[in-house]
């Protein structure tokens, strides 16, 4: 994951899993971040993100290594979101009052295609809102001898009682949430959050 702040105000948000363990998976991610943050600086515009970055997973994995991207564009002082998502999931929204919304766009993941059509979004934010982005380590995480996972319920109903809460406290509320549930079963993927707040005036 990676937060970059742009020279116009806007903040570039990405989120993004690479498949599998181990050193291959690491280079790519590696290689994907650095892609990013080159990309961002030169053209943060959601489409050439992506269209840089499929065509370095391309190149390089493929279908081997899937690879998936959340990324977003915030510009806190229009309270505006673009965003995309190639395989991977969309934030939440947190509204002060409770509200809780998935803000989705769906596409194959990086490196899939030569060329990928991604579906830019856009949302309005409230003040207050808060976005939190996550990996699938955290829906996917189970107990030991059991096969039922976290799950997106269980999730959101940790998240509809957070709107208004620091971004710190969202985040240790979820995490405490999730190894209440698995207990002391060994983590199998990656379990990677991130949450950000809007002033609330």
């Amino acid at each position: 994951y990676d937060v970059l702040a742009l020279e116009d105000g806007r903040i570039a948000v990405a989120l993004g899993d690479v498949a599998g363990h181990g050193v291959s998976s690491g280079l790519v991610m590696a290689a994907a971040k650095s892609a990013l943050a080159v990309q961002a600086a030169a053209d943060p515009r959601i489409d050439a993100v992506f269209r840089t970055l499929n065509g370095m997973v391309f190149q390089t994995a493929r279908k081997r290594l899937l690879t998936t991207l959340c990324y977003a564009l915030l510009d806190p002082k229009a309270r505006s979101l673009d965003f995309a998502c190639a395989g991977h999931f969309g934030p939440y929204r947190l509204g002060l009052g409770g509200a809780l919304e998935s803000l989705e766009s769906i596409a194959y993941p990086l490196g899939v295609r030569d060329r990928l059509e991604v579906r830019v979004r856009n949302a309005f934010l409230e003040p207050g809102d808060t976005l939190f982005f996550f990996s699938d380590g955290i829906v996917e995480a189970v107990p030991d001898g059991r096969d039922e996972p976290f799950g997106f319920e269980r999730l959101e109903r940790v998240l509809k009682g957070q709107g208004g809460e620091p971004p710190g406290v969202l985040l240790e509320t979820v995490t405490a949430a999730v190894a209440g549930y698995t207990g002391a079963a060994p983590r199998q993927d990656d379990q990677t959050l991130l949450a950000m707040s809007l002033p609330s005036t």
